[in-house]
């Protein structure tokens, strides 16, 4: 009998939420048995996803904000991180929020776990645009989009040798 597929995945906005329950419901329909876990909100659920912690506590918006509420998100991103590191999904997607899922994702895969980080940081959207593609690069196994409004949104990641982990 074939093992469950273990997917870890982390959402932190209402918008990553309605991307990945539609992604679930998706993967679900090809392949029932996986099992989703991570961090996620009310649509997830619906599709059967279990949340470690509430999606909202993800939810910051602007500087004084984040900074508020700095060490309870690092403490759930190092718990988060911890208990998939023992538990080994077969596969980690980070939807979105990149502020909390390229550190969480990078982790993953040094420890050989494969992570995908779905709806690319946006070139325009970063605060550095040239480290949009050196950053996914050295964090993800593949990043993706549900849109092509990236260049090379749904491709492997080829960071130049420059940006390679060494």
């Amino acid at each position: 009998m074939p093992k469950h597929a273990r997917v870890g995945m982390v959402a932190g906005e209402a918008s990553g939420d309605l991307l990945a329950s539609s992604l679930i419901a998706a993967l679900k329909g090809k392949r029932p048995d996986i099992e989703f876990a991570g961090i996620g909100g009310p649509r997830m659920a619906a599709e059967g996803f279990e949340s470690h912690f509430p999606m909202e506590k993800l939810s910051v918006r602007g500087y004084a904000e984040a900074l508020r509420h700095y060490r309870e998100i690092m403490a759930i991103r190092k718990n988060l991180a911890s208990g998939m590191l023992r538990d080994r999904p077969d596969l980690f997607i980070g939807v979105d929020s990149s502020d909390f899922n390229l550190g969480l994702e990078r982790k993953l895969k040094d420890a050989g776990v494969p992570a995908i980080h779905y709806v690319s940081p946006a070139v325009w959207a970063w605060r550095r645009p040239a480290a949009s593609a050196t950053t996914a690069g050295r964090t993800s196994s593949r990043s993706t989009a549900p849109l092509r409004t990236s260049p090379g949104a749904a491709s492997p990641i080829r960071p130049r040798p420059s940006c390679r982990r060494r």
